[in-house]
């Protein structure tokens, strides 16, 4: 069963992968730049809710923010960090490369560690998130889209608000399927009431901080344009510090 669920989902991300990338434009590559440049960087630093799943929270931040501003083919960008990072992981010396170029994280899912992944259903697994992921982003779209028809979404708040709204209803509904490698298909009650306490947590992180970055790059671009944008997310980092008490734990890849 977890490997037809995958099946399906990854069907799925493919099929919104290429749907993405037959809609870049020429005019917007200035956008496409920015995001792809402050995504190697951002995607080092997460928020862990469980040891085997790690949020990098200002990626995701950057990226859903990044939709509203370039459109659907930011779905497809976000593949190319992974490659990016491999790229720089490559020239710099062994003895820098953690410290300089930190090894890319999960969540969201572990979309970049689908390039390294040697086991084949860790591969498997990680590609399953990464499609949960970019029809979340397609939902998003597809709603805000029909709210604004041919204007721009950074100016509708309300309409973007809606958009978050349906697509973490999708993610959340998506979530219900065994793709997960650090969740088995049925579940043991300590385990269950683990993963609910990992769950709250997760509903903590989104709407206390990852909803209200996605706005404040929005309106940067909106106000400022695509500078104002950019120096926003640019400082939206978890700080390295949590609260003892918290079962949430912030970190980076960075060294």
């Amino acid at each position: 069963m977890t490997r037809a669920a995958r099946g399906l989902m990854i069907a799925a991300g493919a099929a919104v992968a290429v749907w993405s990338a037959l809609q870049f434009r020429l005019a917007d590559w200035p956008i496409y730049v920015v995001y792809v440049v402050l995504s190697v960087p951002l995607f080092r630093f997460y928020v862990e809710v469980l040891p085997s799943l790690v949020l990098p929270v200002p990626g995701l931040a950057l990226t859903i923010g990044f939709l509203y501003v370039g459109g659907p083919p930011i779905i497809v960008l976000r593949l190319a960090e992974p490659v990016l990072t491999s790229c720089l992981r490559a020239l710099v010396p062994a003895r820098w490369r953690d410290r300089l170029v930190g090894a890319s994280v999960g969540g969201a899912g572990a979309v970049a560690s689908l390039f390294w992944i040697k086991e084949w259903s860790g591969r498997a697994a990680a590609a399953a998130e990464w499609a949960q992921f970019a029809l979340g982003l397609a939902a998003r779209w597809w709603v805000v889209s029909r709210l604004v028809p041919g204007g721009d979404p950074t100016r509708h708040p309300a309409a973007i608000a809606l958009a978050e709204l349906v697509g973490y209803a999708g993610w959340g509904l998506l979530s219900m399927f065994p793709i997960y490698y650090y969740r088995p298909l049925w579940l043991s009650y300590p385990q269950s009431a683990g993963l609910r306490g990992a769950l709250q947590d997760l509903e903590l992180v989104f709407v206390m901080t990852l909803t209200p970055l996605v706005f404040l790059i929005v309106y940067g671009y909106a106000t400022h344009g695509l500078a104002a944008s950019a120096s926003i997310v640019s400082v939206c980092r978890p700080s390295a510090r949590c609260r003892r008490s918290s079962p949430i734990r912030c970190s980076s890849r960075s060294g």
